[in-house]
């Protein structure tokens, strides 16, 4: 019986030996003898320096193992031939290709190149990559001052010129080009240094791979095309137009309108409706002969909400275009907190105490008041700084600039 059992065992050995062998998995290859299956390991060789190598007696063909001193320190896989040991053939992996939205080179792919864009390579791998995050807070395109700095291509592959051009011409400063030009990343301990302003087609990749790149706000950004002296190509975020922006600033638009409640009987219909924030832009149809806060014993006063602390450069205020003197005794104010209620002395003087900048037009019969300043806040109020019946709010619109729009930096692989 104990010899039954011997042989037995003999014959599941045996067996064992010629069937396919998994590690990992229950059903190995028909085709392999041995079926290792993992997503999480690899196969290691036996590792051994080269002299240690050289001891193997007699290497059988095609024994393969890991020099770990060879190829200087790098280390190499070999294989033992009939009389000599070579090394397998190593070259780049060649990994999957990365997709629009991957973090690559620094910042996040952006776009891929096609056939029809300039610089396309057939069998070649190239694009552009935008930076990580936007830099800076809403920034001017100029340097301080308009002039025509012959940035106008606006094909993709054109950016990094544009970019080029326009800091020679405006010099060192703070500004959307140079910002982008500046910017700097290590990654992998790869320094990426090359990075630029995008032209209007390149900016517009970013506008239709928004969703994949992420971080880009419903807002305007800044190309490197220029328009004009004075304006500048941007990009609007949130709709996807490229309209020309003034260089030195933009509207700032969505502000909610609130007014005093005292006034004129004329100036329910023509005053306080037609006080608008926005890009109306002194439109035909936008003023009216009348519009008028006054009266006497009252401070009266109009307040815009800006819907978020804005970094305000400008303002403009559309008079009514009648003849007379529209603007008497008024004060602009700009606040982090809604101003207080009331058309009295007291209100006025509780707007001025908690405001960041204050600002008296005084007497002014233009029919553009332009105020240009640097101030940040959220409520802009503009009250009469007088009782007396000579004192006047005349206009029919306000226009709100803030300081710059928003750049995010792209550079080409």
């Amino acid at each position: 019986m104990k010899q039954f059992y011997t042989l037995l065992a003999a014959v599941l050995v045996t067996a064992s030996t010629f069937a396919q062998v998994g590690i990992g998995t229950n059903t190995p290859d028909a085709s392999a003898a041995l079926d290792l299956t993992s997503t999480t390991g690899g196969l290691l060789t036996p590792r051994m320096t080269a002299a240690q190598r050289d001891a193997i007696a007699t290497p059988s063909q095609g024994l393969i193992i890991f020099c770990t001193d060879c190829a200087s320190g790098e280390g190499e896989l070999q294989i033992s031939l009939s009389s000599v040991w070579k090394n397998l053939p190593v070259g780049d992996v060649n990994d999957p290709l990365p997709v629009i939205g991957d973090s690559y080179q620094g910042g996040i792919l952006a776009y891929i190149l096609q056939s029809d864009d300039p610089g396309y390579v057939p069998g070649e791998f190239h694009g552009l990559i935008a930076a990580n995050s936007d830099h800076s807070s809403p920034i001017r395109w100029n340097n301080g001052s308009d002039i025509t700095t012959g940035a106008t291509a606006t094909a993709i592959g054109t950016g990094l010129t544009n970019t080029n051009v326009i800091i020679s011409n405006q010099g060192a400063g703070s500004y959307a080009a140079e910002i982008c030009a500046d910017y700097s990343i290590t990654n992998g301990g790869v320094t990426y240094d090359d990075w630029f302003l995008p032209s209007k087609d390149e900016l517009n990749q970013l506008y239709i791979n928004k969703a994949a790149i992420g971080g880009l706000t419903n807002t305007h950004y800044w190309s490197s095309t220029e328009y004009s002296s004075t304006h500048a190509l941007a990009q609007d975020m949130h709709y996807g137009g490229q309209p020309d922006k003034p260089k030195n600033n933009t509207a700032v638009l969505g502000a909610t309108v609130t007014s005093s409640s005292v006034y004129l009987d004329n100036e329910s219909t023509y005053g306080v409706h037609k006080i608008i924030d926005g890009d109306f832009n002194n439109q035909t149809g936008m003023f009216h002969s009348n519009g008028t806060y006054q009266g006497t014993g009252f401070y009266q006063w109009v307040d815009f909400d800006l819907t978020a602390e804005k970094s305000i450069s400008d303002i403009d205020v559309y008079n009514r275009n009648s003849g007379d003197a529209r603007v008497k005794h008024m004060y602009v104010m700009i606040s982090d907190t809604p101003f207080p209620g009331g058309d009295d002395i007291t209100s006025f003087d509780a707007a001025q105490l908690q405001s960041n900048f204050i600002y008296n037009i005084g007497t002014n019969d233009g029919a553009v008041i332009h105020i240009e300043f640097n101030a940040y806040g959220r409520y802009v109020r503009f009250q009469k700084s007088s009782n007396s019946v000579d004192s006047y709010i005349t206009l029919n619109e306000i226009q709100i600039f803030e300081a710059g729009l928003k750049v995010r930096a792209i550079r080409a692989f």
